[in-house]
This record gives C-alpha cells, structure tokens and sequence, in this order.
C-alpha cells in the first residue's frame, strides 16, 4: 500500500472517508437521509446506514448513538434501527408539526404566495 489515504464517494458525490470535508450537521442529515433511499427495507444495520450515507463506520456509530439518545432513530432487539416517529414525520414532508408555531406561520405564508 502506498500510505495515502484514499477517498470514496457516494452517488451524490460526498466523500465517505477521512477526507470527508462535511459539517457534523450535513453527516447527521446523511445519516436520515440513508432512510430514504427507494428500499422495501424500513430497518438498517451501522453498516448498511454508513455506506448509503458515505460516512466511516466508525462516525457514523457516534452519529447515530446521538440520533437515538435525542429519538430520531430507534434500536431494535436485532441491533438494526429505524427512524422513530419524529423522523417518519420529518422524512415525509410534515416538518411544519415540528417547527415551533411562529415558524409554521411563516412556512404557511410562504407557501401561500
């Protein structure tokens, strides 16, 4: 080997490796995006959520151990997770029952005009 580290990406073009120059938050997001890849599968291991979201492993571990301590993501007795009812919401456009009220009437004008 000749010691460089190398540097994969995802279909969208994100670096999946140390190299990986994203924001903790775009990591995050990557992260719960990997949920919405066109898939029967509702239920993800590390491995299988790490590379949909080109991220190490080993990140997204830590990522991921902080979207189930908040609630965004649940463990299942089989070690796979999914996205609890809060993401399910957030990942299928009901991001206004979120948002705090003076924000959900700033989105409602915006979509008005």
């Amino acid at each position: 080997m000749s010691g460089k580290q190398t540097k994969s990406t995802t279909p969208e073009g994100h670096a999946g490796s140390a190299g990986d120059d994203r924001s903790v938050a775009a990591k995050l997001f990557a992260i719960l995006d990997a949920f919405t890849a066109p898939s029967v599968v509702t239920a993800l291991t590390l491995t299988a959520i790490s590379h949909r979201a080109g991220v190490p492993l080993s990140t997204t571990h830590r990522l991921v151990a902080e979207w189930v301590k908040w609630g965004g993501l649940t463990r299942q007795d089989d070690g796979r997770y999914e996205p609890s009812l809060i993401s399910c919401r957030f990942l299928s456009g009901e991001r206004i029952r979120l948002c705090p009220r003076n924000t959900q009437q700033r989105f409602a004008n915006e979509r008005s005009v």
